[in-house]
């Protein structure tokens, strides 16, 4: 198990990416979904979607799904962390971040 960027390069510690696995129990892959399976068994290692980090005792944590990711300006947003900040406020009782499109960032 390791933790990748947007490229399959591994993190360092700390550093939050996708959390990707490998071993004799992982699928095969999806039923007759060639493509899908390509996608989610890439290099070898199945690209699980769950977004984390792993701390310098070689602890995973998992902070969000990879798929709730908000890319604005170039820069990777998780919703979670936000909510977490933002919730963590006083003045906040409840909190939900979505993603919207922008047409400045055309996305």
């Amino acid at each position: 198990m390791k933790v990748v960027d947007d490229q399959d390069r591994p993190l360092g510690p700390g550093e939050t990416g996708e959390v990707i696995t490998r071993s004799d129990l992982v699928m095969r892959g999806y039923w007759n979904q060639p493509e899908k399976t390509e996608e989610a068994l890439r290099g070898g290692w199945l690209h699980t979607g769950d977004i984390g980090h792993i701390d310098e005792d070689g602890y995973l944590y998992l902070v969000d799904r990879k798929h709730d990711k908000i890319i604005t300006g170039g820069l990777n947003v998780y919703p979670r962390e936000v909510e977490e900040v933002l919730a963590g406020h006083p003045a906040v009782a409840q909190v939900a971040v979505f993603g919207v499109a922008d047409p400045y960032w055309e996305k």
